[in-house]
């Protein structure tokens, strides 16, 4: 397999670290050749491929790309869900009670060369690729095109493609502007298999190609994924492939796309009553609308270093007893009709709320997040994937082409939030996109939104409560702005050890200050 020098100075770095240290090698070509590896895994795919999915989804769900939990930012770099959390740490929906190690988050002051947010997407994204890569390797097209092909084998491949497929979204738009009108932009490289080679590239690939590959691969997932039941949530298939294609091409604007792939993704699924969605369900994958996530049990729990520490302000944790709440925007909040079962999901207006655990207690201010439930022992589940971003992806899409069905699919999803909900006179995408900030707030959605809409960042607004050290942070959405002494903006420069170690990427490709 061939990768880019990324490979060497950054996931030999990674495989000391705990992204699954068995997982992150190539298969040991030193005692099997390729056909043999074919053959084997034509003859025993859950012997073959299983190990190596379960390492995949091992890194997709705890790597931590940094230096690990001994490392002072381990419990902030724990797997996707740390990626969600900093998605949200970069937006307009989350208002923070107090100064934390997401600050510099907070601030968008994260993204130069040097820094570590810089290097800790990239190598997430890149470990989870190189994982999916080896596992692609182990089987070729024929054996997955055969008509009697294993539904284990097709559905491993299947699952790597997905994730790699969505990996490639991400990066893209993480490392350069939003993908309309930027298409023939600096993307980042694409890595692929040998077999693949020809579609590969170490230097950085044009935005149109970057997603290219990423849509390619999802269909293919989608298709492999065909027919196959999961054994557990915490896997992908064919919906959630679906799902993950209708975020790719809502980045593109391709609408009609995305609607369909929203569409044909929630089949089956149920919407939460308004009963349900305002007492729980946000960290439990029994949630009836949960398409993907992590079930969270005993033996993996990260405690500390987990999505449940930083959000359930209600846990003994970062966000809970030690005061680091997270609250929803005044100015989101207010968007909030009476009766909606969301306002249930923070603690009111001019109200405090007393929290107990650990032998501790401490009062959580107003407009505080009580959305995500403390359970205990640390075993919040962290949800990927519900039905209602389906709903709120689709309803965005019509709007976007003035097509009646955006009107009728919101209100049939406002009519399980709030049954006296007042719909405007006209259902624009401005209107769906506030009350999809209402829906999935938390769930790490904040930072690609803002990207892909183009939406400026505001925190400096009369009546805010964003803490009085991060209101200064105003970034518009076409650029970046001097905050405070730092220079703040959306677009990560590619990290300096990358630069450093990969000749295709020389310092005249790097992404420039203010894009």
């Amino acid at each position: 397999m061939k990768f880019v020098k990324y490979a060497l100075a950054f996931l030999t770095a990674a495989s000391l670290t705990s992204c699954g240290d068995d997982f992150l090698n190539e298969y040991d070509k030193q005692y099997a050749n390729s056909d043999q590896i074919h053959e084997e895994t034509e003859k025993n795919p859950d012997k073959a491929l299983t190990p190596y999915v379960r390492g995949l989804y091992q890194d997709w769900n705890f790597c931590s790309a940094l230096g690990g939990l001994e490392n002072i930012w381990g419990h902030t770099e724990i797997g996707f869900y740390s990626i969600n959390m900093l998605s949200d740490a970069m937006s307009n929906d989350i208002s923070f009670a107090t100064n934390d190690q997401y600050g510099l988050d907070r601030t968008l002051s994260y993204w130069a060369e040097q820094y570590i947010r810089s290097r800790q997407f990239w190598t997430f994204f890149y470990t989870v690729i190189n994982d999916a890569n080896t596992i692609i390797s182990m089987v070729t097209d024929e054996q997955l095109d055969d008509p009697n092909a294993d539904a284990t084998l097709k559905a491993s491949v299947g699952q790597a493609l997905a994730l790699r497929g969505i990996s490639y979204a991400y990066l893209a738009q993480v490392y350069q502007k939003t993908y309309v009108g930027h298409e023939d932009e600096p993307g980042v490289p694409i890595l692929l298999t040998d077999a693949e080679a020809a579609e590969a590239t170490q230097s950085r690939a044009p935005l149109r190609k970057v997603y290219a590959r990423a849509e390619k691969d999802l269909l293919r997932a989608i298709d492999l994924l065909d027919g196959w039941t999961r054994e557990s949530v915490n896997e992908v298939d064919k919906q959630v492939a679906q799902g993950l294609l209708s975020r790719v091409y809502l980045v593109m604007n391709r609408w009609q796309d995305a609607a369909q792939m929203a569409h044909d993704a929630r089949q089956g699924y149920q919407l939460m009553t308004p009963e349900q969605a305002g007492t729980y369900g946000y960290n439990d994958v029994t949630n009836q609308e949960v398409m993907w996530g992590i079930e969270t049990t005993a033996d993996n729990t990260r405690m500390f270093a987990s999505f449940a520490s930083w959000m359930c302000t209600g846990e003994v944790g970062y966000g809970g007893q030690v005061g680091m709440f997270r609250k929803i925007d005044q100015a989101l909040y207010n968007n909030l009709q009476q009766g909606d079962a969301r306002l249930n999901l923070y603690v009111p207006q001019g109200q405090t709320l007393t929290m107990e655990g650990g032998g501790s207690s401490w009062v959580l201010p107003e407009l505080a997040n009580i959305k995500f439930k403390a359970v205990s022992g640390w075993m919040e589940d962290v949800l990927y994937m519900r039905v209602a971003e389906m709903y709120l992806t689709e309803a965005e899409a019509y709007a976007h082409m003035n097509d009646g069905r955006a009107a009728s699919l919101l209100a049939e999803f406002m009519a399980q939030r709030n049954p006296n909900w007042q719909a405007p006179s006209m259902i624009t995408p401005t209107v769906i996109y506030t009350q999809r900030r209402l829906e999935l707030w938390g769930e790490g959605f904040g930072y690609w939104d803002c990207r892909r809409l183009k939406q400026d960042l505001v925190r400096s607004y009369e009546g805010s409560n964003e803490y009085e050290g991060y209101q200064g942070a105003d970034v518009p959405a076409d650029g970046g702005a001097m905050v405070g002494g730092n220079w703040c903006q959306w677009t990560f420069q590619i990290p300096l050890s990358e630069i450093q170690n990969n000749d295709s990427i020389p310092a005249s490709a790097q992404n420039p200050i203010d894009m």
